[in-house]
Order: structure tokens, then sequence, then C-alpha cells
């Protein structure tokens, strides 16, 4: 989330890249699966349109914490005042599956301004992921 500027490799960075750390793909699995269960849980009595909007949420948030995690291996620092600028895995990890589960959780809810919640964040999650994207193809 936010922009992240290159540079030459830190000692921080250095051991980010060389360090234990998780693989994206594991990332995604814990990511999906906590927002998953957690959307099949409690979104049972919601209309097509809210579930829709709660899958575009979903994804968006996903496709964020991917080119998040992404960016910061290949040397990128994080802008996201809540994340650090050199957050790890598991801090990446945590704070999209929390924001993501708060974002169903308030839509939930306050049902009558579900998609007024869910679609604003989309938005932000998949202009963040876009933005991420383009970074890392420059």
């Amino acid at each position: 989330m936010g922009k992240r500027y290159k540079k030459g490799y830190s000692e921080h960075e250095e051991k980010r890249v060389k360090g234990v750390k998780c693989t994206i793909r594991g990332i995604m699995k814990y990511l999906l699966a906590l927002l998953l269960i957690f959307s099949l849980s409690s979104c049972a009595s919601w209309s097509a349109r809210d579930r829709l909007a709660g899958s575009v949420m979903v994804a968006a948030t996903l496709a964020d914490a991917f080119t998040t995690e992404k960016m910061l291996d290949e040397g990128f620092y994080e802008k996201n005042p809540h994340l650090g600028k050199y957050p790890n895995d598991r801090k990446v990890v945590y704070f999209f599956s929390l924001t993501g589960a708060l974002k169903l959780l308030f839509a939930h809810v306050i049902p009558e301004y579900r998609e007024s919640i869910l679609y604003p964040c989309a938005v932000v999650n998949g202009y963040y992921a876009y933005s991420n994207y383009r970074l890392m193809k420059d």
C-alpha cells in the first residue's frame, strides 16, 4: 500500500531477502483461507449484490497483499505507516488479514451501508495493487 522507491539494498533488506520468509503462495493461501472462512460463515444472509461487493473487496485486498509482498522482496520500501518501512512477511499477512476481516465485519454489522463500505475499500486496495504492479514493471 503506497509508493515504494527502489534503491541499493541496505543491510536490513539483505536480511529480508536472504532470511527465513514465507513464500508468496503461502501468504496468499493463508489470506484467502481466512477471508473465505469469514465470508462464508457470516455472509450467508447477504444478497447477491452484497456478496459480489464482498468478493470484489477480497480480490482487491489479495491483489494488494500480493503486490506489497512482491515489492518488499524486490527491495522497495513500504509507505504505509501502520506497516512500517520494512515490515516482515508475518506483519504483512496479519495486516491484510485483519483489515480484510474488519471490512467484512463492518459490512456485516451495518447492512444498509454494505456496498458503500466494500466498494470504496476495493477501489483503494485495487489502486494500490495497480500502483505496486506499475512500480515493479518500471
